[in-house]
């Protein structure tokens, strides 16, 4: 990731690619039914600073639940009933575009949000450094009731950051 790019889309997709990120992901979303987009968002804004507000959050849920409600689950019903085999395999596969298409588009709504909340600006400096653990406010909100989860994305989150800035510096 190149670190001038903090798009929460970039951020999202170079975060889950990392190792073991998705596999808790899914584990956060299966076992507590937690929305992947948001928890990646709650970190996103947590890297963003102290000007991001409570609003900006319920403001976020507020603006993609009905998004997500009637596009994205749907879409992710549909894709986990379809089989894994042929001749299914490609429908399953189209499927799964699609709600990779719906997810993108709810990240770009949410990242607006914050855009036009508090001004600010893609290519803007992110404090990825992590000062303390309570620097983890809205991804702690999130996950009250998964906080070994939650810790363990944090340390993966601490892994890729260094592998991220030493990537950026050796290119």
């Amino acid at each position: 990731m190149n670190q001038s790019d903090t798009s929460l889309w970039t951020f999202c997709l170079s975060f889950y690619s990392f190792p073991q990120v998705e596999s808790v992901c899914l584990e956060l979303q299966d076992r507590g039914g937690v929305n992947i987009n948001s928890l990646l968002w709650a970190m996103w804004l947590d890297r963003i600073g102290p000007s991001v507000s409570a609003e900006v959050w319920s403001q976020g849920h507020e603006k993609t639940a009905v998004w997500r409600q009637w596009v994205i689950l749907p879409l992710r019903r549909l894709r986990r009933r379809l089989p894994k085999r042929s001749p299914w395999l490609a429908v399953r596969r189209a499927v799964q575009r699609w709600e990779l298409r719906a997810e993108k588009r709810e990240l770009e709504q949410l990242q607006q949000i914050a855009m036009n909340t508090h001004e600010v600006r893609i290519g803007q400096a992110m404090d990825w450094e992590i000062d303390n653990p309570s620097d983890w406010y809205f991804l702690r909100q999130l996950l009250q009731a998964e906080s070994d989860l939650c810790d363990q994305l944090i340390e993966l989150f601490e892994h890729w950051r260094l592998e991220t800035m030493e990537s950026c510096s050796s290119s």
